[in-house]
C-alpha cells in the first residue's frame, strides 16, 4: 500500500492507529513548528474566566495519584478527610501545580471572589 500522504513510498500499516505515512514523511511532518502555549488564544468568554477562578476550587481532590493535595488541604482543611496524619498533612505536595488551563489560573492568581467580581462586572 502506498503511503496516503505522498504516494510514493510504501505505507506503514499499524493494527491500531491503521494506515500511516511512510517513514520520510513522518520525518517532514516532524519538522513542521508546532504552535507554543503563548500562541494560542483561549476562547472562553469573561464570565467563563471568572467562574473558572470562583468555582475551580471545586474540583480538587484529596488525592491525586496516590498523593495527598496541599490545594485540598489549604481549601477545605482535613476535618473530612479519614486516616490522614500529622505527617501525611505535613508531607502534602502541591499536585495541580502540572496541570492546564483553570488549575494555573486559580494557583497563580490568589485574586479573592470580591476582587475578581469587582475586576470583571465594572463598566469602563
Amino acid at each position: 500500500m502506498k503511503c496516503p500522504q505522498c504516494q510514493n513510498e510504501e505505507a506503514i500499516i499499524d493494527r491500531e492507529y491503521g494506515v500511516l505515512p511512510g517513514i520520510s514523511c513522518q520525518s517532514e511532518n516532524e519538522g513542521i513548528p508546532k504552535p507554543k502555549k503563548e500562541n494560542l488564544y483561549d476562547f472562553a468568554s469573561p464570565l467563563t474566566k471568572l467562574h473558572r477562578k470562583e468555582y475551580g476550587s471545586d474540583m480538587y481532590q484529596p488525592y491525586v495519584n496516590g498523593v495527598l493535595s496541599k490545594e485540598f488541604v489549604d481549601t477545605y482543611g482535613t476535618d473530612k478527610l479519614a486516616g490522614v496524619s500529622a505527617k501525611d498533612i505535613k508531607n502534602a505536595k502541591y499536585v495541580y501545580s502540572g496541570f492546564t488551563r483553570h488549575h494555573k489560573m486559580l494557583e497563580n492568581a490568589k485574586i479573592k471572589k470580591q476582587d475578581i467580581s469587582k475586576k470583571f462586572m465594572t463598566k469602563k
